[in-house]
Parts: C-alpha cells; sequence; structure tokens
C-alpha cells in the first residue's frame, strides 16, 4: 500500500494524486473511487492505496502508475496532510482497517502479458521473432497472424517458382515449413543469387506477398513494430474500461 496525495478530481469521477514517497503522479480511476465508497476529494487529501506501473492511454496523459485499490472504512479513510508531518504511531484501530478489494485479474494479466511479449520482441532476432509471432499472435490479430504465417506451398506459387524456395530452405532444414515471414528478409536481388531464380520467379513471390500487404525487404524492425502496435492496441481495448470507470 502506498500513501497518495490528491492532486485534483475531474467532473466525471477520476482523478490525479502523487506518491508520498517518490511524487510520481498516479491516476485514480473512477471505479476505484466509487469502490471503495469516496464521493468526495479535495487537493492535498491523502488516501492510502495499491498502485501498479501504468498501462498507458489517453485519459490518464501518461501517468507512470495506476490505483488498483484503496482502504476502506465507513466512512472512507481521508487523512489530513499534518498527520503525517510529524513522527507519531498510528491509532490502534489502524490494523483493523480492511482493504477493499478492486480486483481486475484477467486485465492485469493481460497488461503483464503484453508487456512480457513486448520485451520479448525488442531484443529478439529474426528466427526468435518468428517463434514468438507464430506463438502469440493469434490471439491478438488472428488477420495478421495469418497473413505472416500463411504456409509456401504448391497451391500458392507456380511449381517452378516454388521448387527453387522449398531448394533454398532445404539447405537451412529439410523438414522447415515455409511462411510469407520467411522470405520478408529477401530482396530481389538475394532472390536472384539463388540459382535459376529469375525475374519472372520473384515477379511471382511479390504477388503473392501482395495478397496479404506484405513485401519483399521489410526491415525486422518495421515486423516488430507491426507486432507490437496491433498486441498493445488490442490489449488496450481489453483493459481500457479500467480507466473509463465501467
Amino acid at each position: 500500500m502506498e500513501t497518495l496525495i490528491i492532486k485534483s478530481i475531474h467532473e466525471h469521477g477520476f482523478g490525479f494524486a502523487y506518491l508520498q514517497s517518490t511524487h510520481d503522479e498516479v491516476f485514480l480511476p473512477k471505479k476505484i473511487l466509487e469502490g471503495a465508497g469516496i464521493t468526495w476529494l479535495k487537493c492535498a487529501d491523502i488516501i492510502v492505496g495499491k498502485v501498479i506501473p501504468n498501462f498507458k492511454d489517453k485519459l490518464d496523459g501518461g501517468c507512470k502508475w495506476i490505483c488498483t485499490e484503496i482502504t476502506n472504512e465507513d466512512p472512507p479513510l481521508i487523512v489530513n496532510p499534518a498527520f503525517f508531518a510529524i513522527e507519531q504511531p498510528l491509532p490502534a484501530i489502524q490494523p483493523d482497517i480492511k482493504p477493499f478489494p478492486v480486483i481486475y485479474g484477467e486485465e492485469l494479466d493481460a497488461i503483464g502479458d503484453c508487456q512480457e511479449i513486448n520485451k520479448a520482441i525488442k531484443k529478439a532476432n529474426e528466427i526468435e521473432l518468428r517463434d514468438i509471432l507464430f506463438k502469440s499472435l493469434k490471439k491478438y490479430d488472428p488477420i495478421l497472424h495469418r497473413a505472416l504465417f500463411a504456409e509456401i506451398d504448391r497451391p500458392s506459387l507456380p511449381v517452378r517458382t516454388y521448387n527453387l524456395i522449398r531448394n533454398e530452405f532445404d539447405h537451412i532444414d529439410w523438414n522447415m515449413e515455409i511462411y510469407n515471414y520467411d522470405l520478408l528478409s529477401y530482396t530481389p536481388a538475394s532472390l536472384h543469387r539463388i540459382p535459376n531464380f529469375g525475374r519472372k520467379s520473384v515477379s511471382h513471390v511479390e504477388n503473392h506477398l501482395s495478397k496479404f500487404r506484405l513485401k519483399l525487404g521489410t526491415p525486422l524492425n518495421e515486423i516488430k513494430r507491426m507486432a507490437m502496435t496491433t498486441i498493445n492496441n488490442c490489449t488496450y481495448t481489453m483493459v481500457k474500461h479500467m480507466w473509463e470507470g465501467e
């Protein structure tokens, strides 16, 4: 639990506070305040609550922390700042105060998963990124997952072009399934270096990728940016009610 000093309360019910320990700004969702039974607060009032790192969005203006729980009693626990200005023992009743549970289990798990996937994506190389996106992207964006991991097989390309690509990847792993993702790092020039891979075969590959709005020579960082954007947007959609007081 952290001591929070109230900065302001918005007319729509949410508010902002500062951590007493670090002076970092904290977003107070409307639902958290209402759930704790707090219907009024003024600047410099102090409350005690639990905070977590904030998944930033438009409402909170980029606060570093968000409050997810406020200690609650009847009436709500509102403490004058002067109480903390001098060292004195807490009243005997303090140990009996129970926190009012405001739990967003699934939402907090979603934020945590999003943060972990973003970290993994940022430091991944091409092979590691392939594995991360293949396993995790589908639940966030099935369409993008389908675009990146549509299998390159005989029906998708003319036989001669497919065989040339299959031979190229057989040198890497003869049992490897080839996906659109695996072709994105190739440029027309690098495809031409494959024996017997001419302009027509390059055109076949470009036309195939264009059906999925993909193209040859896509930088790895661009694939990372595309994946993290869709993962973050999907996560925000799942958890935005935490900020909107729903």
